[in-house]
């Protein structure tokens, strides 16, 4: 059973795990509750009358480094559940900017998706190079790169 950000197994509570940028559901309401006021087709993300920086995270892979674009907004909700955990808060909640395109386009972002980059360039963020996946699928199209790397590594 999921209860909020906690899984109940055998009486046991565990963390959820939590993938970078992935929340339970992203929708174009979630981001207008978060003060976001527009996003363009080319990345760029307003809150009221400015510009929201984004940052290049990486996320170290088996195999190579992925590097994503994400913006942190100011989310409330998150503020007062750290002050609640007894945690400095600063209620910043870190969100992919692909996700958060995708959102804002298209209405909603299901958890159970990847928004993949078609032309596996993760840093370029353009509508139109977004397309969404399942995990399974995500993950399938980049075997390649792996199997590549296995077959150096093993000197064939």
């Amino acid at each position: 059973m999921i209860w909020g950000n906690l899984i109940v197994y055998n009486n046991n509570i565990l963390r959820r795990f939590i993938i970078m940028g992935r929340p339970a559901k992203l929708t174009k309401q979630e981001l207008e509750y978060l003060g976001v006021t527009n996003i363009t087709k080319d990345g760029r993300v307003y809150q009221k009358d400015w510009e929201v920086k984004t940052y290049v995270t990486k996320h170290a892979t088996r195999f190579k480094t992925m590097e994503y674009h994400v913006i942190s907004l100011y989310d409330p909700r998150l503020y007062v559940k750290q002050k609640e955990e007894g945690k400095q808060a600063n209620g910043l909640r870190t969100i992919c900017l692909s996700r958060a395109m995708w959102a804002w386009f298209n209405t909603e972002c299901p958890a159970n998706m990847d928004v993949d980059h078609i032309n596996s360039n993760s840093l370029d963020d353009r509508l139109d190079n977004f397309q969404l996946l399942t995990r399974t699928e995500n993950l399938a199209k980049r075997k390649g790169h792996r199997n590549q790397f296995e077959k150096s590594y093993r000197g064939e």
